[in-house]
């Protein structure tokens, strides 16, 4: 069992547990009217565990509640509640940059991958490349804006 945390674009964090959080943030975001990101994953060893850790969490979230298991809370606000021992990284724009660069790497890869399977539609396939290429030096560049980034 997982205590997770999913982020809104409407600058909210859901703190929750599941076995499969990924999926967890699928079933929600049919019916939410923003993206979620699934933001943190704070593995627990039972059950027994990850609902301890969730209600500590929501007590510490508590003045902070809009909705059920919905905080008005950063990220980092969230993450510290359910891991009291979380420090963020002491260059926070440096380390979403290389969230973001291998998020966009992935994509770049599945593209890829999705081009591939489908060459017959050969219109769809080439922009699927160049859309998978563009995500690449993306990604490049946003290493590179940092030079020790590899580290993190």
């Amino acid at each position: 069992m997982n205590v997770y945390i999913i982020a809104s674009e409407g600058g909210m964090c859901k703190v929750g547990k599941a076995n499969d959080p990924s999926a967890r943030m699928a079933a929600l975001a049919t019916g939410h009217p923003y993206k979620l990101m699934l933001a943190h994953v704070f593995p627990t060893t039972s059950d027994t565990e990850a609902y301890a850790v969730e209600q500590r969490a929501h007590s510490v979230l508590a003045s902070k509640r809009m909705s059920g298991e919905w905080f008005n809370v950063t990220i980092e606000e969230a993450i510290a509640a359910v891991d009291p021992t979380y420090s963020p990284p002491e260059d926070w724009d440096r380390w979403n940059r290389h969230r973001l660069a291998s998020a966009s790497r992935e994509v770049a890869n599945v593209l890829a991958c999705m081009a591939d399977q489908s060459a017959e539609e050969m219109f769809h396939a080439v922009r699927i490349r160049k859309i998978g290429k563009d995500l690449a030096r993306i990604a490049d560049g946003l290493i590179a804006v940092g030079s020790d980034d590899d580290d993190i």
